[in-house]
């Protein structure tokens, strides 16, 4: 397929969901050609990125035009008229927190993929084919290496969060629990990979990225307690491949617990590497992409 792909990528990025996703698309023999949300050598979002499709997109014709956002981006410049033959995929990025946004574009595509649940039913009642696309791993960045060493008992990049909790966590622990923001690419990965846990406390009680990110790493992660409708039991199993925790006493004494006991530990976090590894990848997002959009596409070509 001859795929266009829409997303933000700074000057130095080397890793985020769409470049995972693009980087796999390519490796099936798909032709992907990017179309930066960003200005040249900025982060401020712009609409060149569509002045450039408009260029180049008279001597490529299009199979799929591909977004990825987290609800950022819109442009009165942006609309299927771009290429009218094409199907237009929207991927929802950061929903639940940002399903208002991305709810205002969605008359824009034929298609709407949310790493959220409930948001995948909520744009199906807009009368939109909505699919529930969780987060997943790019496990070729992130992954088991033997060859880091272990420096710290649990990490976390997740800064100020829960009303003081991941203070109060810190105040507890003190070296045992390090929590460091903005790493970027193999710095991140090293981060995780250096840990003999990561830890996690969503803003939203939604589906992370990090906890997948972990699992890829062979590390256990320790994370807040999600409801039942965000599809989480679907993915993850209590205790066997993931570790919950209630409150700021329960999270401290449960990392407590599992750095003192070795082989408990390392048996949550291997059944939680499996897991990812069977079915939460980049290459198993690709899959489900590729049977949507090959779906569709027969429909529309019907």
């Amino acid at each position: 397929m001859n795929i266009a792909m829409f997303y933000a990528k700074g000057p130095e990025d080397i890793w985020s969901t769409p470049i995972g996703i693009h980087r796999e698309l390519e490796n099936r023999g798909h032709l992907v050609h990017h179309y930066n949300l960003f200005q040249r050598n900025s982060v401020n979002y712009s609409t060149e990125c569509v002045v450039d499709f408009l260029i180049k997109s008279g001597s490529i014709k299009y199979d799929v035009v591909f977004q990825m956002d987290f609800g950022q981006f819109d442009s009165p410049l942006f609309t299927r008229e771009l290429s009218p033959s094409s199907l237009f995929v929207l991927e929802a990025g950061d929903d639940p927190q940002r399903f208002v946004a991305n709810a205002n574009k969605i008359d824009k595509f034929d298609i709407v993929l949310t790493p959220d649940y409930q948001c995948s039913l909520r744009y199906k009642e807009y009368g939109k084919p909505s699919f529930w696309w969780p987060q997943h791993a790019d496990t070729g960045l992130f992954r088991v290496n033997r060859e880091c060493p272990i420096v710290y008992d649990c990490v976390t990049t997740c800064g100020p969060r829960g009303n003081g909790l991941t203070e109060g966590i810190k105040n507890r622990l003190g070296l045992s629990f390090t929590n460091t923001r903005y790493l970027r690419g193999k710095e991140y990965v090293d981060f995780m990979c250096s840990s003999k846990m990561v830890f996690q406390c969503s803003q939203y009680k939604e589906i992370t990225r990090r906890i997948f990110e972990g699992a890829a790493c062979g590390k256990l992660v320790i994370t807040d307690r999600l409801q039942i409708d965000t599809g989480i039991g679907s993915i993850f199993t209590e205790d066997k491949d993931i570790v919950y925790y209630d409150s700021l006493e329960e999270a401290v004494d449960k990392i407590r617990y599992y750095l003192k006991n070795d082989r408990e530990r390392e048996r949550i976090a291997i059944r939680g590497l499996r897991t990812v590894h069977n079915g939460h990848a980049a290459i198993h997002r690709v899959d489900h992409l590729e049977e949507i959009i090959y779906d569709a596409l027969g429909e529309k070509n019907a």
